[in-house]
This record gives C-alpha cells, structure tokens and sequence, in this order.
C-alpha cells in the first residue's frame, strides 16, 4: 500500500510543461512545491511507477546512470532534475553577474564622488546629472586645449610649421566654440535644490557665452547696425540662430547694460496696447543682485478658423556681469520646472532658447562715450507640435523673433531716456559731431 501511495503522488505534470516552468519562473516568483519537487530536494527519486517496485534511487545516482538503464519514468525524472540543475546554475550566474555590475557602480560612484566639489548632503539625482554634464564638456575643452599645447610644442621646434600650428590652433578654437549647446534642465520643488541649480546653470552659460561671442563676432569686421536672422525648417524641429549688432551712442556699457537688467531680464518690459491682454511676464526668483528665473508667455500663431491663438513658453535663467571692460548678459531655456509646470496643449509651445550679449564702451570722435552690444539667440523650438503648414509657422516665428528684439532694445532705451533725460540732446549732437568729423 505504501508504494501504491508513492506512485500516485509522483504522478505529475509532463515534461515539456515542467521545462517551461523552470525555464521562464523569475527567481523571487518561487512556485509551490509538488511533492515531485519536494522528492527531488530531497535527493531520492522512485525507480518506477510500478506498485511492486521497492527500489530508489538518489539524484546523483539517476543523473549519472546511463540512459539505457533507466526505466521511462526514470527517464522522465532524470530530465526534470537536469532542468532544475540548469536553472539553478543560470539564476547562479546572474546573482554573480548583478554583484559584479553593483561593484563598479560603487566603484564609479565613489570615483566621482572624488572628482565633485563638497556638497551639503547633497545626493539630487539631477545634480549628479548636472555634475556630470559638466564634468564631460569640461573634458572635451581640456582635450582641445592639451592637443593646441601639443600642437604648439612640436611646431615651435621649426620656425616653418609655425604658421601651420597657429592656423590649426584657430581652426581648433573657433570649432570648439561653433556649435551652441542646448541641454534639458528639470527644476525640483525644493527651495534649496532650485537655488543651486539655478546658479549651476547659470555659471555654465556665462563660461561658454565669451567663445559663442568671439566665433560669430570676433573673425570680421562687425558692421553696425546688423540684424541676420536664420532659420532652417528642413529637420524635425525648427532651428533659429540670431545675430543683432548695434551702437547707443552717449551711454556707457554699464548704463545700458543696467537698462537692460531692470527691464527685459527683470521680466518687465514696453508692449504695445494691443498686445498686452495676450503677454504675461512672472518673475519667480531674485537669486542674488546678478541672477534671475522666471518665465515669459506671448502670442505666437493664431488660428483664425478655429479662433484660438498658440502662445509660446519661455522659463528662462539669466545672468548679468558687469567688468570695467564689458557688461555680459545670458539666458538659458528651463525644460521643467516642478514648482511652476508647464501644461502641454494644442494651443502652448515650450520655447528652446538659449542667448547672450555682450555690451562694451568706445569712443566717438569728439570725446562721447557710446556702447557696442552684440547679441547671439539660438532656439530649436518643436513646432512638430504646431498643425498648420511649415510656411505659416515660419513666418510666425519670424515676427516673434523681429518683434521681440524691438520690444527689447525700447524697452531699454525708453529707461534710458527716462533716467538720463539731459542725454537726449547731447546724444543727438554727437551722433551729428560724429558725421560731421568724418566728412
């Protein structure tokens, strides 16, 4: 009777439905024990299903016995034991496998731990995101500069490879500076976490606006006034690149560059009547005397059919520094802001904008001071987003961007005149002295 019971409990499911189950069962989805399984733990398999049968033999000893001499039902056994035995040694491999991968994310954990300034507990993993941003552009920067040095070095040693290595030392800078960065930022809601993003972005901008200046500007005569506009629509988003060059004369690079802080980068600025019911200017945060955050919203494209207008989002860091030889302005695009979300529809486009300028003072002939701004936009906005044509949107753009910079340099300029009113005849008078000494 005893073994009557033994061949009824080690009636189990068939081979092939067992292979699937140690095949594909996730190892910390454990199934419940058969009382095959329970056998097979315990390392004692029958040696048949035959009633009379009183022989047993171990797991071992059925595994390694030849094939032939196993009955079918051993032969059943054998074949689950094998799969068990394979799974064990897979799900063996990948624990050995998962503690390696955790062992060089400690180690490279701790390596940039080494290589990042001290924090106050900081461990934001937007930071570290930041950190390493700029950890790599960083590198790439060294990595221009080392081989210009190398460069250098080697030519130095013969007075003809001179001019060569001062050419490739050019064409090495000017490429480093040409192409104008855009990267994603993300703001938390945590006061602190937003400040030090906020300056970390900053800092950023304000590094790379002095290469951007001296690619687009440096390398030729600037001839004022100058207003280009480019843009491409060819790819899947729209690229805009904006070059603005322009004298104020009778003001120094501080005045203006001061007119500029207390307006537009205070996110308060001149619209003209009919457009003021659709703009909307918040500033979120005064960071310090010289960094600002906050956020601009205009008109962009109206659908007359429909009668709803699309308005396009700016979240925009900026920045201002001020020398004895220069004022330099930043402003860089934010693409989430947790505190202050951006609520994504048919009718609202998140601007991608990044941009600087750089204010310096010269001199007019008859002694007058006058300031020289040069400006640089770039924006990649994603007007796959827009349903009208690529023509209209272009033209939208274009009178976005134009009306923009009006807004801007009026806004500016009619502080000026409010602030300084006793300018206003002598900066006519030197612009004329000015022509008259050139005749």
């Amino acid at each position: 009777m005893e073994t009557s019971s033994l061949a009824y409990v080690f009636q189990t499911a068939s081979p092939s439905d067992e292979e699937e189950m140690y095949a594909f069962l996730p190892e910390e989805q454990e199934m419940p024990l058969s009382p095959s399984d329970q056998a097979l733990l315990m390392g004692v398999y029958p040696a048949t299903i035959n009633p009379e049968s009183d022989i047993v033999r171990d797991s071992e000893e059925i595994l390694n016995a030849p094939v032939k001499s196993l009955t079918e039902e051993e032969k059943k056994l054998r074949r689950r034991a094998q799969v068990a035995k394979s799974a064990r040694k897979h799900r063996n491999r990948q624990k050995e496998e998962l503690a390696r991968l955790r062992e060089q994310v400690l180690f490279l954990q701790e390596q940039m731990a080494k290589m990042k300034p001290p924090h106050d507990g900081d461990d934001n993993a937007e930071s570290i995101k930041l950190e390493q941003e700029v950890i790599t552009q960083h590198r790439k920067r060294k990595k221009v500069t080392d081989d210009i040095e190398l460069t250098v070095e080697g030519a130095l040693t013969d007075e003809t490879g001179f001019a060569n290595a001062v050419r490739g030392v050019l064409d090495k800078t000017m490429a480093a500076a040409a192409h104008i960065e855009h990267w994603f930022h993300r703001l938390p809601v945590d006061t602190l976490e937003r400040v030090k993003m906020c300056h970390h972005i900053a800092d950023k901008r304000l590094e790379l606006a002095p290469f951007y200046l001296e690619h687009e500007f440096g390398s030729r005569v600037v001839k004022y006034p100058q207003y280009d506009i480019k843009l491409n629509s060819n790819g899947p988003d729209m690229e805009i690149k904006l070059l603005r060059a322009k004298e104020v004369p009778g003001y120094t690079h501080q005045e203006v560059g001061d007119a500029a802080w207390n307006t537009i980068f205070n996110f308060q600025f001149d619209v003209p009547d009919r457009f003021k019911p659709h703009v909307k200017c918040d500033r979120f945060m005064e960071l310090d005397e010289n960094t600002r955050y906050g956020r601009t919203i205009v008109p962009l494209l109206k659908n007359y059919a429909e009668n709803q207008v699309t308005y396009l989002h700016s979240y925009f860091v900026v920045r201002r520094k001020v020398t004895d030889k220069c004022t330099i302005l930043t402003w860089e695009t934010i693409g989430m802001d947790d505190l202050h979300p951006f609520e994504d529809s048919d009718t609202a486009l998140l601007n991608d904008e990044v941009g600087c300028t750089i204010m310096e003072t010269a001199q007019l002939p008859n002694g007058q001071a006058q300031t020289l701004f040069r400006t640089i936009i770039h924006s990649t906005p994603p007007v796959n987003a827009i349903a009208e044509p690529r023509g209209k949107i272009n033209e939208a753009f274009l009178t976005v961007f134009c009306r923009n910079a009006e807004i801007v340099e009026a806004s500016a300029r009619n502080l000026l005149r409010t602030k300084y009113p006793g300018r206003l005849h002598t900066r006519t008078e030197a612009k004329q002295k000015a022509s008259l000494s050139n005749i």
